[in-house]
C-alpha cells in the first residue's frame, strides 16, 4: 500500500482511526496500529504477512515495513547501465520520540506468505525478509519484478511511466556480487495455494 507523503503523522491519533481508513490515509500509521495491538497480547509468537495476492506498490514503504522487524534494515540496489551495487540502511522513528532505534518488534516469529501473484514490491518485501534472515517464506515461488519504476518526461511534457535500469536484490558477499530477485524466489515452506487459509493444515 502506498504511503501517502505530506501527511504529519506524528499528530495523527491513529488508535482512534479504523484500520480501512489507516489504510488509505497512511502506511506507517496502518502498521503501528497493528503492532501496537500485537504486543498488548501476551500470547501471540507467531505474526504472517500475506503477500500471496499483493501485486505490487510503492518501493519507498519497504523500509518503513522493514524497520518494525528489525533495527537498520539495508536493501540493496544494482543500475544496469553501469552496474553499480549498493546497500542503502535505513532508520525510522516508530514511536515519534525523535530517537531512531529501539522501536522495532524484534521478539516474534515472522512469516511470509507468498503466491505468483506477489509480484513487483509484492515480491520484493519477502526477498528482503528472506535476505535479512527476519521471515520465513511459506506458500509458492514469489511471481517476480524488482526493476524499479521511473518517471520520463517528453519535449512536450507528457509523462511516461517505465521500468527503469534499477534494480532491487540482495549481495552475495561470498562471491561479491549483486542477486537479482527479477524471477521470483522459492519459499522456505512450498504450500500450494489450496491450503493457504486452512489454518488446520
Amino acid at each position: 500500500r502506498d504511503m501517502l507523503w505530506g501527511t504529519d503523522s506524528a499528530t495523527i491519533d491513529y488508535q482512534n482511526y479504523s484500520y480501512e481508513d489507516l489504510h488509505e490515509l497512511d502506511t506507517k500509521l496502518f502498521f503501528k496500529k497493528a503492532f501496537d495491538e500485537i504486543s498488548l497480547n501476551n500470547t501471540i509468537q507467531n505474526v504472517v504477512f500475506d503477500l500471496s495476492c499483493n501485486t505490487g506498490g510503492v518501493v519507498n514503504c519497504i523500509p518503513f515495513l522493514l524497520t518494525f522487524l528489525t533495527e537498520h534494515p539495508s536493501m540493496v540496489f544494482d543500475y544496469g547501465n553501469t552496474h553499480e551495487t549498493f546497500e542503502v540502511f535505513y532508520n525510522c522513528d516508530l514511536n515519534y520520540d525523535n530517537v531512531y532505534g529501539n522501536d522495532s518488534y524484534t521478539n516474534y516469529n515472522y512469516y511470509c506468505m507468498t503466491s505468483t501473484s506477489s509480484f513487483s514490491c509484492g515480491n520484493a518485501f519477502p526477498t528482503y525478509l528472506n535476505y535479512l534472515g527476519l521471515a520465513t517464506l511459506i506458500g509458492e515461488r514469489t511471481g517476480g519484478g524488482t526493476c524499479m519504476v521511473g518517471d520520463f518526461v517528453s519535449a512536450v511534457g507528457t509523462i511516461f511511466r517505465n521500468s527503469s535500469l534499477a534494480r532491487m536484490g540482495g549481495y552475495d558477499h561470498v562471491n561479491n556480487r549483486f542477486v537479482c530477485y527479477e524471477n521470483g524466489l522459492e519459499p522456505d515452506i512450498a504450500i500450494g495455494t489450496e491450503h493457504f487459509y486452512d489454518n488446520a493444515y
